[in-house]
């Protein structure tokens, strides 16, 4: 299983229970039949089972977020692609840079231009990557403080990577605005889900 990583491994992250329950499907029997015929569904867990399980969904997490990385590097590679075009079409003798390579923190991935006038500006854009349906990404309160302190000159664009060919969709900071949580009282909010 752990050199295979079937998708349904991923539902193992819920709990023991949860995920025999979101194997409830036909197509799934033997796979539940296998689980109980190895008593690792034995209630109570002998302290094995239990170990097991946790060595189990820790490596499904650390594959799942190796998968989650290579992807987002995808988008961030696609992005900078795009604006390298985008800048040789607009005339602008200047290169993207991938920000988020050297630096993770600045709440941005790409440092990019745009004409202004006569000149050129800088541009900052936070690449999000998904494949989640009804798509959707998450956006962080540093992502969001910087966007919200850069305005017009900061965008977000959504990879749709469940197309051979990504799928680009691009919000301005205006368009995620909206759907941004206010802080209250002693709440802060430190990550948002947000839906296209």
């Amino acid at each position: 299983m752990l050199q295979e990583m079937p998708a349904w491994a991923k539902l193992m992250t819920l709990g023991r229970g949860r995920f025999i329950k979101r194997l409830g499907a036909a197509e799934y029997r033997d796979i539940r039949s296998v689980f109980r015929e190895s008593r690792l569904l034995d209630t109570p867990p002998s302290v094995e089972d239990v170990k097991w399980w946790d060595a189990l969904t820790s490596r499904v997490r650390l594959n799942t977020s190796e998968v989650q990385v290579a992807r987002s590097r995808e988008a961030e590679r696609l992005t900078l692609e795009k604006e390298r075009l985008q800048l040789q079409n607009w005339g602008i003798d200047r290169v993207p840079s991938w920000i988020a390579i050297d630096d993770n923190t600045v709440g941005y991935d790409i440092l990019s231009y745009r004409p202004a006038g006569n000149s050129v500006a800088t541009h900052l854009i936070e690449v999000k990557s998904t494949v989640a349906s009804p798509m959707r990404f998450i956006l962080t309160r540093n992502e969001w403080d910087v966007a919200d302190q850069v305005g017009d000159a900061y965008s977000f664009h959504i990879w749709d990577m469940t197309k051979a060919a990504p799928i680009l969709h691009t919000r301005t900071v205006e368009q995620v605005r909206p759907h941004v949580p206010n802080d209250n009282a002693n709440g802060k909010w430190k990550d948002v889900e947000i839906k296209l």
